[in-house]
Order: C-alpha cells, then structure tokens, then sequence
C-alpha cells in the first residue's frame, strides 16, 4: 500500500489531529441490535475495547476510538 499524500502532507496521525492532514475515518462494526453477551460477535467487540486489542490496533497506524480528540464521534448510535 503506498500513503497518499495530500497538500503535500504524508498520511500520518500527527498530521491528522493538527488539521493539515484533512482526510481520516472511523472503522464501525455493526450488528443487528445488541449481541448476546456469551456470543462471538459480544467476544469480539470487547476484545477489541481492552488493551490488547487497542495495541493490536495502534501497532497498525490507527488509533482506538476512545483516544480521538471526539470519542463520540464514533459511539455507538
């Protein structure tokens, strides 16, 4: 995968939360109402919320929803 790079800013998180990098999105999982809490789906959303989960996701270049300048906009809705 090559980062693209816009006004002539690379695709980095810094260059996100200052505003020169204008392009980011939120990653959603959906399911259809809420899954039981013994189920894999329940599993797996939590597993992504704890800390191993979270490092997993930070070691690929993202950031957690709840480390986002709005966490809100990424709740559930």
């Amino acid at each position: 995968m090559q980062p693209v790079r816009i006004g002539g800013y690379p695709a980095t998180l810094e260059g996100v939360d200052s505003g020169a990098y204008p392009y980011w999105q939120t990653e959603y999982a959906h399911t259809y109402g809420e899954p039981p809490a013994d189920s894999l789906a329940a599993g797996f959303l939590r597993y992504l919320g704890n800390e191993v989960g979270k490092d997993i996701i930070r070691s690929h270049g993202d950031r957690p929803c709840a480390e986002l300048s709005e966490p809100l906009l990424c709740r559930p809705g």
